[in-house]
């Protein structure tokens, strides 16, 4: 992964995909997602894994693990929450607790078919989660329940994008 410095017009950065002794340095990255103060990036990759880069100053990376079939997608969820399938049928939290430094991971919604697509709203309270059957899911993240659902173009193959005001 390159990070483009656009106002220099030059080269911030290279991301290697080897950052763990079990990372794969051939892995294809299939989604990326920046936090949204610019301070850390993430990487889907299509072997079962998500890397999390930082960009200023920050070095090393994380690599977290799916267990099940490829992690399809993942996203930021507010400050620095990460939500993704580990399983490929339930939704999981990814935080780092501040005081401590340790990582955290909690099953947080159990779906009934394999998503494929995420998009949080920026201030992570709610989700949208298109689902490989068609349907897409609005869920809040705060109680963990579905708001509602509707049918989607699945075929098209256009992931799910909240606006900047969370409400589109």
């Amino acid at each position: 992964i390159v990070l483009w410095n656009a106002g220099y017009n030059t080269i911030a950065a290279i991301y290697s995909n080897a950052v763990a002794e079990n990372a794969n340095p051939f892995a294809n990255v299939t989604s990326l997602q920046f936090t949204s103060d610019g301070r850390y990036l993430m990487s889907v990759r299509d072997d079962n894994t998500v890397l999390i880069h930082g960009t200023e100053g920050v070095t090393g990376s994380t690599l977290i693990t799916g267990t099940g079939t490829a992690i399809s997608d993942a996203v930021y969820a507010g400050d620095y929450r990460i939500l993704l399938p580990l399983d490929g049928k339930n939704l999981y939290e990814f935080f780092k607790l501040r005081e401590t430094g340790n990582l955290i991971i909690e099953k947080k919604f159990d779906l009934d078919e394999n998503l494929w697509g995420l998009s949080a709203s920026s201030d992570g309270k709610k989700l949208l989660v298109a689902k490989k059957n068609g349907i897409l899911s609005l869920i809040d993240t705060v109680t963990w329940n579905e708001i509602s659902s509707f049918e989607f173009y699945a075929d098209s193959k256009i992931k799910p994008v909240f606006a900047p005001d969370g409400i589109h």
